[in-house]
């Protein structure tokens, strides 16, 4: 059989919440199979205080609660974090934002203890990726006790039903709260990259060269700034329309992302400007210049734009840090070499000389 590769670019994260015994293993199992998604279940099973949790919820709630947050961490690296396409069987933020919160809410984990369970939850939250797509699975309370008794386990024999009715409230709650935060993220996301390329954003550029400037004068090694402008795009939006210019800085876009390292930043200033941030270089003038020409060299492949076969050209600058600069100054000095570039003839890479 034919191995899967389940891992891409940038992964997918479906996650299903919901009540107990609403459903979501089952679901989780049914989409995983149809869809080609790697399944992660909640680690029910291997929580050594579930059982004395259930018979003694106050003396053992934040030890239950501390160990399934641990474990969705694990699970979070393992997969989620790595790109791989999973769908999760109930998520972090419900343990949070539903059960905890309710156990709280009921007296049975004090302030203490849900304030170290909060801050440990921050913490882990902050480096985990939240779902692509959120299903919530609601069901009545007949269902839900109806699925309970069928699966068997001992220990939920006697959940009673005020407390399913009071998790069921905040599940559609923490679904609600946890769509919010996407949409949050996603604002966020646009705000700092253009829409157009998917590029980080002049706004963005700023932060991570800024960055880049503060590493390279701790370890003393400077980043190399490289800026790019198309030659003559005023002159190709004119004559095929501005649809045709977009396919054009799209395709660029792509080109320079495919020329440089992962770890670089490739991003559009605006207009048919591009700036590239490099960092740890072996020889950052010889390696910023051999970059630039590379660069060059990829925007130079025709583009068919109309049914027409369509040369296009760029001109780069490229300079590494000094002590002095800083974002402006240093963008500055690029932006110069990239007009040399322009003078000398266009279609080239001018590098500043070393030293």
């Amino acid at each position: 059989m034919e191995e899967r590769d389940e891992r891409t670019a940038s992964g997918l994260y479906v996650a299903v919440a919901g009540n107990i015994g609403a459903g979501k293993s089952s679901l989780t199992r049914i989409l995983s199979e149809r869809y080609h998604l790697s399944p992660v279940y909640e680690a029910v099973d291997e929580n050594p205080y579930l059982e004395d949790f259930y018979r003694d919820m106050k003396r053992y709630a934040f030890h239950s609660q501390m160990f399934f947050l641990a474990a969705r961490l694990r699970q979070h690296l393992r997969q989620v974090n790595l790109g791989l396409r999973v769908i999760q069987d109930r998520t972090v933020y419900e343990d949070a934002a539903i059960f905890a919160r309710l156990l709280h809410d009921d007296g049975v984990m004090d302030d203490r203890d849900h304030a170290s369970y909060r801050t440990m939850y921050e913490a882990v939250t902050s480096a985990l990726r939240p779902p692509d797509l959120l299903i919530y699975l609601r069901a009545s309370l007949p269902t839900l006790k109806r699925h309970i008794k069928q699966r068997g386990r001992t220990y939920e024999a006697d959940i009673d039903d005020g407390y399913l009715e009071r998790l069921g409230g905040l599940t559609s709650q923490g679904a609600t709260a946890l769509e919010n935060a996407r949409l949050v993220e996603t604002l966020h996301h646009q705000g700092l990259h253009d829409p157009l390329s998917a590029l980080p954003n002049r706004r963005l550029f700023r932060t991570r060269m800024n960055d880049a400037l503060a590493r390279g004068r701790r370890s003393g090694n400077p980043p190399a700034v490289i800026f790019i402008d198309l030659d003559d795009f005023k002159v190709l939006n004119d004559s095929f329309g501005h649809e045709a210019g977009d396919k054009v800085i799209t395709e660029v876009a792509e080109r320079l992302r495919s020329a440089v390292r992962a770890a670089d930043t490739v991003a559009r200033l605006g207009g048919d400007e591009f700036a590239v941030i490099l960092e740890n270089l072996n020889d950052p003038p010889v390696d910023a210049a051999m970059v630039a020409q590379k660069l060059v060299r990829q925007v130079r492949e025709p583009i068919t734009v109309s049914g027409v076969e369509v040369g296009i050209s760029a001109s780069a600058g490229a300079v590494v840090a000094r002590a002095t600069d800083d974002h402006d100054s240093l963008l500055r000095r690029a932006d110069a070499h990239m007009y040399k570039a322009k003078s000398g003839g266009r279609d080239r890479a001018v590098a500043e000389a070393a030293g």
